[in-house]
């Protein structure tokens, strides 16, 4: 009986063997995994740096001409507030204020024309009854032209005047032009009441 017993379990193990044969074959996977996926940081671009330093230049009926420096945006009467303000014989009307100002602008702000001013009548009979107008003379805006009109000052003088201003900047006073070689105390005194800055 024993013997017969495991006979059949042989053989019935055999035939679920049959059974099954082929079953288990191996077959290609049918899922394709995909790329691998890389995860990288933002590169951001630094923006080209741009320098904030804005200058303009104003000339003429100010307190204060020179350059300043100004912002991207600035306008002309942020500008002539810089400068001092407006001089008493500024000509407004000329300005235009709200215009903007771009770096390395140069403003000019031309003066009125003043009423003239007659000078002392001389008592001897060769002057009487002669007028004269005073002319004044803008240091910083004048030409060589200009210049020449001051008591003592010929073509030469007047050119290192010229010279000097484009060299070290405009003059904010009478005794900076002592500064120039040629003009003494003793010019500068003729001169000084017909200056103007």
């Amino acid at each position: 009986m024993c013997v017969a017993g495991a006979i059949f379990c042989i053989g019935c193990a055999g035939a679920a063997v049959q059974i099954f044969k082929g079953s288990w074959r191996d077959e290609a996977p049918t899922t394709v995994a995909g790329p691998a996926l890389w995860l990288q940081s933002p590169s951001y671009k630094l923006p080209a740096s741009s320098s904030s330093e804005h200058y303009a230049y104003i000339t003429g009926a100010v307190s204060r001409p020179g350059v300043y420096p100004i912002s991207s945006d600035a306008r002309v009467f942020q500008l002539v507030e810089a400068a001092g303000g407006f001089r008493f014989d500024a000509d407004q009307s000329q300005v235009n204020l709200a215009a903007p100002v771009r770096d390395g602008a140069h403003v000019h702000v031309k003066a009125a024309a003043l009423a003239s001013q007659p000078r002392a009548k001389s008592n001897s009979s060769q002057n009487r009854g002669r007028e004269n107008e005073t002319q004044y003379v803008y240091v910083n805006t004048a030409t060589e032209e200009d210049l020449c009109a001051l008591p003592g000052v010929g073509p030469s003088t007047a050119r290192k005047i010229i010279e000097y201003r484009q060299t070290h900047g405009p003059f904010h006073s009478a005794e900076a032009l002592l500064e120039v070689s040629g003009i003494g105390k003793g010019k500068l005194s003729h001169m000084q009441t017909l200056l103007r800055f």
